[in-house]
Order: C-alpha cells, then structure tokens, then sequence
C-alpha cells in the first residue's frame, strides 16, 4: 500500500486501569483521548502523521504513562500500558512497519484470556483504595482538574516522574503478592524487587547530591518534606490514617534505607530486627492493623508495612510537588 507522509494513523493504547468504582472518567490530555473503560482496563486514542514519526520517538508514550500516573497519585491504584494497536498496520510497507513497531512494539500474538486478566488487574488494586472515603461512593472518580494540574507538573519534572514510575511499580508488586499471598508459591525474589523500586524511587526524590552521606539526606530531607508539605488535613481523605509525628519518620525512613541497602548488597539475614522497628512505629501511632499480623512471618509484616506506609509517601510527593526541586531546603539543612 503507497502511505503518504501527510496520511494519519490511529494509535490505541491498552491499558490496565483498575478501579475500584463504578465511575466514568472523561480524560483528554496531551496527544491521548480516553475512549473507552471498564472497571479494569482502559483504551486511550491517539493520531499521528506518518511524517512526524522521525520527532514522535517514544515521547508519546511517555506523556501517557505520565497520564497514567497522574491518576495514580490520587487513587493510588497502579496502571500500566498493555500493549498497542495500529490501525491499517498490515497494508503499511514493511519499512513503516518496522519503524511503528520500534515505537510502539508489536501487538501480543496471544492476549490473555479475559477472565485472567481482570484477576491480574484487580490483584493490583491494593488495600489504600478502599481507605479513601471519596472511593465510598461508587461513582466517584479523580476530578478533571487535579488530574490536569499533576499531568503538566509531572511533564515538567523528567526526574520526579521517573522516580515515581519506580514507586508504582513497586507499589504493582506489593498489592499483587498482598492479595495472592494465601494462595500459591509467594515470590520472594518479586518482593525484594518492590522493595528496591518504592526506595530507589524515594532516593531519587530525597537525595540531591550522591557525594554526601546518603542515607542521612534519604531519611532527613524526606522527613522534613513530610513535616512542612504533608498537611494533616491530607490524611482525612482516608479512613484512619493519621500523620506521623516527623522524628518517628525520619526513623521510618532510616530503616526503609537500611533494609533496602541489605537487599542491594544481598544480606538479608537481618531483616526481621529492622522491620520490627518500623512496625513498633507504627503501632505506636495507631497503626494498630500491623498488630494482627504474626512477628514470625517477615513477609506478611513487610507487605503490611509498605502498603500502610503508601499514603505517608505519596503524600509527599502530592504536597510537597512544587518544593521537591527547591534546592533552598537542602542548602537549609546543609548549612546547620
């Protein structure tokens, strides 16, 4: 088929867009359009010309993973691009061909069965969703303009979307090992992955300048953006979630440090003493659902821990948005 390069091509994105209401969103940013979505998975459009793919690369995709992870912040559930569909690929020359697919990949040969997939996808919802008082009303969805507001403040700032990218990875991995935990072979190797992504992630907000001591700046820059961004009134969205007094976080923050650096540097002999910690913390302020959970199962505490700690992080990164590039705090901290 001759293409000319003023000829457009419809681009559908698939994604797994679990929700956990009923809610309809109505969701146009950027170069995507949200089509289509159920209570698991989601359809974005776009149009392209032929004579832009030289300028498009994968910053396409990028402004939809950006989308996607404007949502996140919100309701906290991970999404994730699926796989993409191109229409009229196969009357394309091979040369188009090839190049569509080196931006958009290829078209799985066998998609998964549906059944499956809802099971994948609602695994990944997580325990924080249900928490949020908005998510109670089952027609509630994310507001239009805050979703607007953290797509351009994330578009502007490669490095904290990045890091945060890391964080909902993690985040992928922690709710699915949380809900399937009782059932099968649990992944320990999948856990400690999580683990390394939700920390990198946070490193790569927290520390500034890898020539000083990092976990020092990981657990004093991040306390301190808790103290000063995290309002109280952010956590009466969630049904009881309270903040955490900025020294006990600074010690959350620490041990996170130390458990990720044990797993980095393939230790994980003493990973039960610096989990103890943090849940003692925990429990201290009120986090009484840790309680329930038997010492003796490192696991269960540690997908505990990390999934009620989700509100305190993302928190950070919701409030603290407009300050985490303000290098003013750092030279503040440094200087004394």
């Amino acid at each position: 088929m001759k293409t000319s390069k003023q000829q457009s091509i419809s681009i559908i994105a698939n994604c797994d867009f679990p929700l956990s209401t009923n809610g309809k969103y109505n969701i146009e940013l950027g170069e995507w359009r949200l089509i289509e979505h159920s209570i698991f998975n989601a359809r974005f459009l776009t149009t392209i010309k032929i004579s832009d793919l030289d300028v498009i690369d994968d910053k396409i995709i990028r402004k939809l993973e950006i989308l996607l992870l404007s949502i996140f912040i919100n309701d906290f559930i991970p999404k994730k691009i699926s796989h993409f569909e191109i229409s009229d690929f196969g009357n394309f020359d091979q040369d188009l061909q090839l190049r569509l697919i080196g931006i958009f990949g290829q078209k799985p040969i066998v998609l998964e069965h549906k059944t499956k997939k809802a099971l994948d996808s609602f695994s990944s919802i997580g325990l924080n969703n249900l928490m949020i008082k908005g998510f109670h009303d089952i027609n509630y969805v994310v507001p239009s303009k805050i979703i607007t507001e953290l797509y351009h403040f994330l578009l502007n700032n490669q490095n904290i979307t990045n890091s945060l990218g890391l964080i909902q990875e993690g985040y992928r991995i922690i709710n699915k090992l949380f809900t399937n935990q009782f059932y099968g072979f649990f992944d320990e190797f999948a856990l400690k992955n999580a683990i390394l992504l939700i920390v990198s992630g946070l490193e790569g907000i927290f520390v500034k300048n890898s020539s000083s001591e990092i976990s020092f700046q990981f657990s004093t820059i991040g306390s301190i953006y808790y103290d000063r961004c995290v309002d109280e009134k952010y956590f009466e969205q969630f049904d009881n979630v309270e903040k955490i007094p900025t020294c006990d976080f600074f010690d959350v923050l620490k041990k996170l440090y130390e458990i990720r650096s044990s797993i980095a540097h393939g230790n994980s002999n003493n990973l039960l003493e610096k989990v103890r910690k943090i849940n003692e913390i925990f429990v201290k302020n009120g986090i009484q659902q840790i309680q329930i959970v038997k010492e003796n199962n490192l696991r269960s505490i540690i997908l505990s821990l990390f999934i009620f700690l989700q509100p305190h992080i993302i928190g950070i990164i919701f409030g603290a948005r407009e300050k985490l590039n303000n290098k003013e705090i750092i030279k503040e901290i440094f200087s004394k």
